[in-house]
């Protein structure tokens, strides 16, 4: 997952193995692309349909960013750390 937001920050789009676990992080169409896991002509034409249409490339490489800003950014992940604290307090009261 580290990986799609590293894109994230560079403004690129992604192209990812399709597993449950990528689901949240990766939107087909918006800001990448799953391809079946271990079928290299099913990645291939995925690389060749961003290659061939780059307006398609450059919009889901800004929906990308724009995922990553909203839930990565230092301030997102403080706010996720301090709202689970909260949960584990209210919970044990």
């Amino acid at each position: 997952q580290r990986g799609v937001f590293e894109a994230g920050w560079y403004s690129k789009p992604v192209i990812v193995s399709d597993f449950k676990q990528l689901h949240w992080a990766v939107k087909s169409g918006f800001n990448g692309a799953f391809f079946e896991p271990e079928n290299a002509g099913d990645l291939a034409s995925k690389i060749l349909e961003l290659y061939r249409n780059k307006e398609l490339c450059e919009m889901q490489g800004r929906n990308n960013n724009q995922m990553t800003l909203e839930n990565h950014t230092m301030n997102k992940c403080n706010e996720k750390v301090v709202s689970m604290f909260k949960n584990i307090i209210d919970e044990g009261n």
